[in-house]
């Protein structure tokens, strides 16, 4: 996954061309969030956190196959404070959500 060029400041919004959603909980966050998301249709799923400068920071999923339906992934490890972009990808496209550590 190559990381996000555009970073979005709106938190929630599905992307109306795809109907996918990601949303994280909560957000900012001092400890563990969650990242819960929405397939409307079964699909390849890819799910990473990238850096400001865009270095990936971790993998959650890597194409794995998911049915359609709602998803819920931990934020695992150790993160810095700072914001990260957290990008979920599949073949119907991909949308991306900024979760601020404090």
């Amino acid at each position: 996954l190559p990381g996000p060029a555009i970073l979005p400041t709106e938190p929630a919004a599905p992307s109306t061309e795809t109907g996918l959603r990601l949303d994280s909980a909560p957000n900012p966050t001092r400890g563990e969030a969650r990242l819960r998301f929405t397939l409307p249709e079964a699909t390849e799923v890819s799910l990473a956190c990238y850096d400001v400068r865009g270095r990936l920071n971790e993998i959650l999923l890597n194409g794995e196959r998911l049915p359609a339906g709602d998803f819920d992934r931990p934020l695992t490890g150790s993160r810095a404070a700072g914001t990260y972009a957290c990008r979920l990808q599949t073949a119907q496209g991909s949308v991306t959500r900024l979760v601020t550590v404090n």
